[in-house]
């Protein structure tokens, strides 16, 4: 990547996962002027984050991550990403070439690594991005994040993590935000 162009407002950001952090770090993506579509299988935490943010989520993962410029995941695990992007009929195969997930799991980095490779031939670029601060921080947007990958793509991401923490730091290759948590 030559001409790294950020993903800045108002760009689409697909977004998984708003549980206890998830729903204050969507919401405050909606506050910095990005089209949010969130999607989370619990219509509890659906309602609570419509209630924050006055913006609807979406019916379905897929719907989640069809024409979106960046894709940020919130779940518990490396392998609840795997099974929410890639499970089923697969809805990060809706994604356009050149679509970023932005993994903010708490993963292992193997996981990470592994879902690169499967990314990788559908043009889908990856970096990992685990976050700290609690909920307060998700909710106030000042988390701290740890990121995994390659410059290139932590610039492009930069405006969409800015969205929702703090202090940004770039860890290394991709899987070092994930070693640098554990």
């Amino acid at each position: 990547m030559t001409d790294v162009q950020p993903i800045s407002p108002p760009a689409r950001i697909g977004f998984f996962g708003l549980g206890a952090m998830g729903r204050g770090m969507a919401a405050n993506l909606v506050k910095a002027g990005f089209k949010v579509s969130a999607f989370d299988p619990s219509a509890e935490a659906c309602q609570a984050f419509e209630s924050r943010s006055g913006v609807k989520t979406v019916a379905s993962a897929r719907d989640a991550c069809v024409d979106q410029d960046a894709i940020v995941t919130v779940l518990g695990d490396g392998k609840v990403v795997r099974a929410a992007l890639l499970g089923g009929d697969a809805p990060i195969k809706a994604a356009k070439r050149g679509t970023l997930v932005i993994d903010c799991s708490s993963s292992a980095p193997p996981d990470t690594l592994s879902l690169e490779k499967d990314f990788s031939p559908l043009g889908i670029e990856l970096i990992d991005s685990p976050v700290s601060g609690a909920q307060k921080g998700a909710d106030e947007g000042t988390l701290t994040l740890m990121v995994g990958g390659s410059s290139d793509l932590v610039k492009k991401a930069d405006p969409v993590l800015r969205g929702m923490g703090k202090s940004i730091f770039h860890t290394g290759r991709l899987g070092s935000g994930h070693a640098m948590k554990t």
